[in-house]
């Protein structure tokens, strides 16, 4: 197959001024602002003949799907990319809304994480579209809102198509394959005092001293998770990162909230760790002056796709055609939409250009040469898993 022929149906330059106009729209989240690309999303689709639906799933968030081929049969292959971004911040170079072109990357908020993706696989759907392929299967691309925030957009996705056999998540691993990472769960603990003046602090019970007394046996519990070592992944973690207490100076506080991040690992349950937490704060609770009690603010899951899933034999094979390397392989250090697709059953794969560890920062980018080889390369895995070929006339 000569990778050339996708060159010649839409030259590198279009692909490269795709992203340039997708970062040039502002779609911070919060406080979500994903509808000011649909505009421009329905263009396109319009223009190539790609079939598409723009989904207002709640008040001013809109996912946009776009489809080839039909789900009566065969393959059914999604790709998934979020259109919105983190405030841009301060400290920039370059405007962050600039798309600007410098040695060789595309700078702006967003252009790595994942606006980057998102062009790729656009530029693979319209690259498919303008060469007649006719899947024997069926390929989605959905465009979604609020993967920052609350994943909303890819759990409406799952609402409406859950039914997918493989996905690329377009997320930056710098042309790595992510395939794995960890579960999350944000757990907020309230200890529940008695408010007394300062002057005499005996008489009431101080939730702030016994959030931090509750902080300091929490240590024994991180150690005895740590010990749980997902030959992957490696062990689960927890760690405290928010706390809230007191209203006044000269007053004890009678309550005090903290949050706390705990990174679930693939041999861990879920459902097993809320309720060894739960004991946990039980067992707590018959040992100290204050009442401490839980809630989970929210959950995410985790991924781990198995090592002979198609989706990464395709994709190393498209890797090698395109770039001439095998794909490092990886695991995630964070959460992402992935997980959401992993928990419907759906093999999943984090594969996109740019660097996560230039994302939310100041002068974030992507390399020109990672989005265009990532648009060929997402092309030829569509191609190979969907059987069509003979309409580009490339096999």
């Amino acid at each position: 197959m000569n990778i050339s022929n996708f060159k010649e149906v839409m030259d590198d330059e279009e692909v490269i001024q795709l992203l340039v106009k997708l970062v040039q729209i502002e779609t911070e989240n919060p406080p979500g602002n994903e509808g000011r690309l649909v505009e421009l999303l329905v263009e396109i689709a319009d223009k190539e003949g790609l079939c598409y639906e723009v989904d207002e799933y709640s008040p001013g968030r809109f996912n946009v799907y776009m489809s080839i081929g039909q789900q009566s049969s065969g393959i059914k292959l999604l790709y998934n990319g979020h259109t919105d971004v983190v405030p841009a911040g301060e400290g920039w170079s370059v405007h962050p809304y600039s798309g600007a072109i410098i040695d060789n990357k595309v700078y702006g908020r967003g252009s790595c994480d994942m606006k980057a993706g998102v062009a790729a696989m656009l530029a693979s759907m319209i690259t498919l579209k303008r060469g007649l392929f006719q899947p024997q299967g069926f390929l989605l691309l959905a465009l979604v809102a609020d993967e920052e925030e609350h994943q909303s957009g890819t759990l409406r996705l799952m609402e409406k198509y859950p039914d997918f056999d493989y996905a690329i998540v377009g997320e930056p691993s710098k042309m790595g394959l992510v395939v794995a990472h960890k579960g999350n769960m944000y757990i907020k603990v309230t200890a529940t005092g008695r408010a007394s003046h300062a002057s005499v602090p005996h008489m009431g019970v101080n939730a702030v001293e016994e959030m931090s007394k509750f902080i300091n046996y929490m240590e024994s519990y991180k150690k005895s998770i740590s010990e749980r070592v997902d030959p992957l992944l490696g062990p689960p973690t927890i760690a405290s990162t928010m706390i809230n207490g007191g209203k006044s100076a000269c007053v004890i506080p009678e309550t005090c909230e903290a949050v706390f991040d705990r990174r679930v690992v693939s041999i861990e349950d879920p459902k097993a760790v809320w309720e060894e937490i739960q004991d946990l704060v039980g067992e707590y609770n018959k040992k100290c002056k204050a009442n401490f009690s839980l809630e989970c603010l929210w959950e995410a899951s985790g991924m781990h796709t198995p090592e002979n899933s198609r989706i990464i034999s395709e994709l190393i094979e498209a890797s090698k055609e395109v770039t001439g390397a095998v794909p490092e392989t990886s695991i995630w250090p964070a959460v992402a939409d992935s997980g959401i697709l992993a928990a419907h059953g759906i093999e999943t794969v984090l594969f996109g250009p740019g660097d996560i560890t230039v994302a939310h920062k100041p002068d974030e980018y992507v390399p020109i040469d990672e989005l265009l080889n990532a648009r060929l390369i997402y092309a030829q895995v569509a191609l190979s898993m969907l059987k069509g070929g003979e309409e580009l006339g490339i096999s």
